[in-house]
Protein backbone atom coordinates (compact mmCIF):
# COMPACT_ATOMS: atom_id res chain seq x y z
CA UNK A 1 0.00 0.00 0.00
CA UNK A 2 1.36 3.43 -0.94
CA UNK A 3 1.71 5.82 1.99
CA UNK A 4 2.42 9.53 1.95
CA UNK A 5 2.29 12.42 4.39
CA UNK A 6 3.58 15.97 4.19
CA UNK A 7 5.68 17.20 7.07
CA UNK A 8 4.48 20.69 6.12
CA UNK A 9 0.84 19.80 6.87
CA UNK A 10 -0.90 21.34 9.85
CA UNK A 11 -0.87 18.06 11.83
CA UNK A 12 0.35 18.55 15.38
CA UNK A 13 4.02 17.96 16.10
CA UNK A 14 4.41 15.76 19.20
CA UNK A 15 6.97 16.18 21.99
CA UNK A 16 9.86 13.81 21.34
CA UNK A 17 10.91 11.70 24.33
CA UNK A 18 14.44 12.53 25.54
CA UNK A 19 14.54 15.74 23.55
CA UNK A 20 13.53 19.38 23.43
CA UNK A 21 12.51 18.77 19.79
CA UNK A 22 9.12 17.82 18.42
CA UNK A 23 8.41 15.11 15.88
CA UNK A 24 5.86 13.87 13.39
CA UNK A 25 5.46 10.32 12.10
CA UNK A 26 5.40 10.14 8.30
CA UNK A 27 5.26 6.57 6.98
CA UNK A 28 5.66 3.15 8.56
CA UNK A 29 5.74 -0.52 7.61
CA UNK A 30 6.37 -2.84 10.54
CA UNK A 31 9.48 -1.59 12.32
CA UNK A 32 10.75 0.41 9.29
CA UNK A 33 9.58 4.04 9.42
CA UNK A 34 10.34 7.70 8.78
CA UNK A 35 9.74 10.70 11.05
CA UNK A 36 10.37 14.42 10.75
CA UNK A 37 12.11 16.01 13.74
CA UNK A 38 11.81 19.76 14.30
CA UNK A 39 14.38 21.54 16.48
CA UNK A 40 13.88 25.19 17.40
CA UNK A 41 17.08 27.24 17.75
CA UNK A 42 19.58 25.69 20.18
CA UNK A 43 17.35 22.73 21.10
CA UNK A 44 18.90 19.32 21.65
CA UNK A 45 18.36 15.68 22.49
CA UNK A 46 19.91 13.96 25.47
CA UNK A 47 22.93 11.75 24.87
CA UNK A 48 21.24 8.48 23.90
CA UNK A 49 21.18 5.20 22.00
CA UNK A 50 18.39 3.54 19.96
CA UNK A 51 17.04 0.00 19.60
CA UNK A 52 17.99 0.14 15.90
CA UNK A 53 20.01 2.07 13.34
CA UNK A 54 18.82 5.27 11.74
CA UNK A 55 19.61 7.63 8.94
CA UNK A 56 19.41 11.38 9.53
CA UNK A 57 18.95 13.74 6.60
CA UNK A 58 19.09 17.49 7.26
CA UNK A 59 16.14 19.08 5.41
CA UNK A 60 16.44 22.63 6.80
CA UNK A 61 18.85 24.48 9.07
CA UNK A 62 21.98 23.09 10.65
CA UNK A 63 23.48 21.93 13.90
CA UNK A 64 25.78 19.32 15.35
CA UNK A 65 25.88 15.59 15.95
CA UNK A 66 27.84 14.44 18.99
CA UNK A 67 29.01 10.98 17.91
CA UNK A 68 31.95 8.83 18.96
CA UNK A 69 33.05 11.55 21.42
CA UNK A 70 33.39 14.15 18.65
CA UNK A 71 31.27 17.07 17.44
CA UNK A 72 30.29 16.78 13.76
CA UNK A 73 28.55 19.46 11.68
CA UNK A 74 24.99 18.70 10.53
CA UNK A 75 24.36 20.67 7.32
CA UNK A 76 21.38 20.99 4.99
CA UNK A 77 21.27 18.34 2.28
CA UNK A 78 23.65 15.90 3.97
CA UNK A 79 22.75 12.34 5.02
CA UNK A 80 24.22 10.68 8.14
CA UNK A 81 24.11 7.01 9.23
CA UNK A 82 23.91 6.52 13.00
CA UNK A 83 24.29 2.99 14.42
CA UNK A 84 21.67 2.45 17.12
CA UNK A 85 24.04 1.19 19.80
CA UNK A 86 26.37 4.20 19.53
CA UNK A 87 25.76 7.03 22.05
CA UNK A 88 24.95 10.25 20.22
CA UNK A 89 23.27 13.62 20.64
CA UNK A 90 21.74 16.13 18.21
CA UNK A 91 21.97 19.90 18.80
CA UNK A 92 20.49 22.58 16.55
CA UNK A 93 22.25 25.85 15.77
CA UNK A 94 20.74 29.30 16.29
CA UNK A 95 18.78 28.80 13.04
CA UNK A 96 16.95 25.67 14.21
CA UNK A 97 16.80 22.48 12.15
CA UNK A 98 14.46 19.95 10.57
CA UNK A 99 15.69 16.36 10.20
CA UNK A 100 14.25 13.39 8.36
CA UNK A 101 14.89 10.32 10.52
CA UNK A 102 14.54 6.88 8.93
CA UNK A 103 14.91 3.89 11.25
CA UNK A 104 14.97 0.12 10.94
CA UNK A 105 13.63 -0.54 14.46
CA UNK A 106 11.15 2.32 14.85
CA UNK A 107 9.41 3.54 17.97
CA UNK A 108 6.86 6.40 17.92
CA UNK A 109 8.23 9.91 18.47
CA UNK A 110 6.72 10.34 21.95
CA UNK A 111 7.40 6.77 23.14
CA UNK A 112 9.75 6.22 26.08
CA UNK A 113 10.97 3.14 24.16
CA UNK A 114 12.27 5.34 21.31
CA UNK A 115 15.64 5.84 22.96
CA UNK A 116 17.71 5.02 26.01
CA UNK A 117 19.34 7.93 27.79
CA UNK A 118 23.08 7.48 28.35
CA UNK A 119 23.75 8.42 31.96
CA UNK A 120 27.41 7.44 32.27
CA UNK A 121 30.19 9.71 30.97
CA UNK A 122 31.70 8.69 27.64
CA UNK A 123 35.48 8.36 27.24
Amino acid sequence: MLQSKSYKSSDEWLPMFGSQARGKGLVKDGLFAADMLKFNPLEKTTLHTHPGNHILFVVEGDGWLIFDNAKHDLTTGVCYFVPGATPHQVISSSTGMILLSVSDNHRPVSSEERLSVVTTPQN
